[in-house]
């Protein structure tokens, strides 16, 4: 096959940002939900795998379905793909479904954050908690248990945290009165390293995010039970659980990990479409890809390429002009996998990204 002979699809989101920003060490899991479909597959039991996401449990053929569109949150990094819909439907959708973590041997404290915009009260309890995302030992042993209740004669909610099982758990209630039909970041700190019972916090749109963990977090330790080990991210379908948009799922080690801040140029701004540009977009009929630059840029005889897979690994890097990268990058894009991509290009003391799905 010629070498630019391959068809690619690409989605592409372009910035520039200050050298040494990027994404940050820790993150284990991210999923923007750039598929179609659903997650979880369609059938009435469980096992069926359908977008990475494979269903624990199940009784109804009901589906967990990708919407299009992204949830957006101030700070944040810049979404990709679409989103999932819970329906608040547990008479005819009471799939649970989760994704299998590839944390290191040894771990002890767990990060997960999302983008939660709960649409309306459908289904809500006005008097008890019901949780709808949470960590795993196992599919049938369940931490760091995300929940929701109505209040204020079910015109708001809150969200709460329950560390885990075991003895008398309650959850610890997040203070803060939310908005149907608002987008909210949600980070859970999951501690089960330390003597004595496991710890479970809970933050509501933070204002820290791509740095240290921020204080303004509320925490549950009520439950006896400890995990030996962490090993996969779900989101459930209960009696109580929410008709809610998710997004921008992510599982790490660090607050940074899960909370990566958007891109910015070197005057402190958010960098300007159109400042770095791949194309064509899609690429079809074997058409090789170019970088577009600044003016300034374009005739920089050195320029670095890296492209990184989401999970922080160096899938390839080369030097040399434009001509040199984007030969080199068309020649080594052809032989890789499907997948999410961060072509990131640096130019002297600017470094330019663009997110790419390879499908």
């Amino acid at each position: 096959m010629n070498r630019y002979g391959q068809t690619f699809t690409f989605l592409l989101i372009v910035s520039c940002f200050l050298l040494g920003a990027g994404k940050a060490n820790g993150q284990t899991f991210y999923d923007p939900f750039e598929g179609t479909g659903d997650i979880g597959g369609a059938t009435e039991t469980q096992g069926t795998t359908n977008n990475g996401w494979t269903t624990h449990r199940n009784s109804k053929a009901g589906i967990i379905p990708i919407v299009e569109g992204s949830l957006r949150y101030a700070g944040l990094q810049e979404p990709i793909g679409n989103k999932v819909l819970l329906p608040g439907d547990n008479a005819n959708v009471s799939r649970d479904v989760s994704v299998a973590l590839n944390l290191a041997a040894g771990t002890t404290v767990v990060y997960y954050a999302a983008l939660v915009e709960v649409i309306d009260r459908t289904q809500l309890s006005a008097t008890t908690f019901d949780y709808f995302m949470h960590l795993g030992s196992s599919s049938t042993t369940h931490q760091a248990r995300l929940g929701i209740k109505s209040v204020n004669a079910r015109n708001n909610f809150r969200l709460s945290i329950q560390n885990s099982t075991g003895g008398s758990p309650d959850q610890t209630e997040f203070p803060m009165d939310l908005a149907f039909g608002t987008t909210y970041l949600v980070v859970v700190k999951y501690d089960f390293g330390a003597a004595g019972n496991s710890v479970a916090t809970l933050w509501v749109n933070p204002t820290d995010v791509g740095g240290a963990e921020p204080a303004g977090g509320v925490a549950n330790s009520s439950g006896t039970a400890k995990p030996a080990s962490i090993a996969i991210v779900s989101l459930r379908n209960g009696i109580n659980t929410p008709k809610a948009h998710i997004d921008e799922v992510r599982v790490g080690t660090t607050w940074a990990a899960v909370t990566p801040a958007a891109l910015v140029t070197s005057a402190g701004q958010a960098a300007a479409p159109g400042a770095f540009m791949v194309y064509p977009n899609p690429a079809v009929n074997g058409q090789p890809l170019q970088f577009a630059f600044p003016e300034h840029v374009a005739s920089q005889p050195n320029l670095n390429l890296s492209v990184w897979a989401v999970d922080g690994r160096l899938v390839f890097e080369a030097s040399g002009d434009r001509e040199d990268v984007q030969k080199l990058l068309n020649t080594n894009m052809a032989n890789i996998s499907n997948g999410l991509f961060i072509i990131k290009v640096q130019a002297g003391k600017e470094l330019f990204q663009a997110k790419v799905i390879k499908k």
